[in-house]
């Protein structure tokens, strides 16, 4: 029999950036907050690695920059882009390359020295909102128990929060039509081809794009965001993107030491972000195929946005907390998002991308507006 117990004031779910670095903030503001992910720690996961000058902006504004320092990060200065027989080299400013399985367990070392409880290998389904209280079933090594909490912050990443059997959904995931699927691994000895420290290189293509970094320990990231059909039709992830770097002369003659791994498809959204109890943080609650590191900048730009509300939200659930998120979200992350899907729709017509990349090589500061646009560090 699953017993009810247990009254936090906040119980965040998935502990990546967002969702870590929320449980930091939180904590510090002396509220009672719970985190917890299905996974153990370290991890990896699929990511380029690269953190945009917005997530380090915020995290300096927060006073924890010096995790990325302590750790190594490596600061990024220039991004190579091929594609379609052309190539441009734009400049880049502030962003770091850090993997995630380093930066994900720095903030959660941060969240827990400010008094956060933090619960890994330990899963979530999402039960009824009842009396001002969302009621959360949670299962981990010591099996499984109901708790229910003034606010439940869904940190999920690309998978929707699993529910109770009965629970509908308020808000739902959207797919966009036509979506990549992000695929990478983590690779080493590899004869000389990868990208230099401090630069990212990218490879666009018609079936979509692969980008490489080296990070913090020397290895290099491969991660990209291909057409499913493209992947499929190759046999799988490796196959696929060694496809597309042959098509700019560059060989795959590495070591795989993590991965392959792929991910649902990656653009989504949806009506609003957040139910009854219930806010939707990070890749939950919107995603758009990122290039260089604004996936991980707009989480952490999130997480600082959403802070005041959960933390008004911990002594009560109003619907005015609700509306207050949605403009918040949209107005802070949705508008880079925008642009990153400008940016995706033109990497879908050849012909454009390839004048685009042809005027790049010739005046690389045309690109400015755009970089601003999605890593710029927040105002």
């Amino acid at each position: 029999m699953v017993g009810v117990d247990g009254t936090p004031d906040v119980l965040i779910v998935g502990a990546g950036p967002a969702g870590a670095l929320l449980a930091t903030l939180l904590a510090g503001d002396g509220v009672g907050v719970t985190v917890v992910d299905r996974a153990r720690f370290p991890r990896w996961t699929v990511c380029g690695a690269c953190l945009s000058g917005t997530g380090v902006g915020v995290l300096r504004e927060e006073g924890l920059d010096h995790l990325l320092q302590e750790n190594g990060a490596v600061p990024l200065t220039r991004l190579e882009i091929r594609g379609w027989g052309r190539d441009a080299v734009l400049p880049v400013t502030g962003g770091r390359a850090l993997s995630r399985a380093v930066l994900d367990q720095a903030l959660l070392r941060a969240a827990q020295a400010r008094g956060a409880d933090v619960r890994t290998g330990t899963a979530a389904r999402l039960g009824p909102w009842r009396e001002g209280r969302r009621e959360v079933e949670l299962t981990g090594d010591a099996g499984t128990h109901r708790v229910r909490a003034r606010v439940v912050v869904a940190a999920t990443g690309l998978h929707p929060m699993p529910r109770i059997g009965g629970v509908d959904p308020a808000s739902r995931l959207e797919r966009t039509p036509g979506s990549r699927i992000g695929i990478g691994a983590v690779v080493g000895r590899w004869s000389g081809r990868g990208p230099a420290r401090g630069t990212i290189r990218m490879i666009a293509s018609d079936p979509g794009y692969v980008g490489q970094v080296r990070q913090e320990d020397g290895r290099w990231v491969v991660a990209g965001a291909l057409d499913p059909d493209w992947v499929r039709e190759r046999g799988g992830p490796e196959a696929a993107v060694r496809a597309v770097l042959a098509r700019e002369g560059i060989d795959g003659d590495w070591t795989v030491e993590e991965g392959w791994r792929g991910t649902p498809l990656l653009t989504h959204g949806r009506g609003r972000v957040w139910e009854d109890g219930v806010f939707y943080l990070g890749d939950a609650a919107g995603y758009v195929e990122p290039f260089t590191g604004e996936g991980m900048g707009w989480a952490l730009l999130g997480a600082r946005h959403l802070r005041p509300l959960v933390r008004d939200g911990a002594g009560g659930w109003t619907q005015d907390l609700a509306e207050r998120w949605d403009r918040r979200y949209r107005q802070g992350v949705g508008g880079r998002q925008r642009t990153c899907r400008r940016i995706a729709w033109l990497s879908r017509h050849p012909r454009l991308a390839r004048s685009a990349l042809a005027l790049l090589s010739r005046a690389p500061w045309l690109a400015a507006p755009a970089i601003r646009g999605v890593a710029a560090p927040p105002p």
